[in-house]
């Protein structure tokens, strides 16, 4: 009985102990990486700065790509003078 008593307790002590290093594994901290720039996290904070200078230099490389956020964004720029001279004619003619 004691022999089963002292298996027990080293099944148990084996069990805990390979837990432990399991978890010591998986919280360990993962290598930095490099942050990827992002043109709508610099184009947002610029707006919140109302720096229309930036939003300029930074949208229109976004509108070449199609990106119709950004298409949407520099005409509104345009249509209410943001850093640009307003653009009173509003052509809705046109398609």
């Amino acid at each position: 009985m004691n022999r089963s008593l002292t298996s027990a307790l080293l099944a148990i002590t084996l069990t805990l102990g390979c837990g432990g290093v399991a978890v010591a594994q998986t919280s360990k901290p993962k290598p930095a990486q490099a942050k990827v720039f992002d043109p709508w996290d610099a184009i947002f904070a610029a707006n919140r700065r109302k720096d229309y200078t930036t939003q300029l230099r930074l949208l229109p490389a976004l509108v070449a790509r199609g990106d119709a956020v950004a298409q949407w964004w520099l005409g509104t720029m345009y249509q209410d003078g943001l850093g640009v001279a307003q653009d009173y004619v509003v052509n809705y003619a046109r398609q």
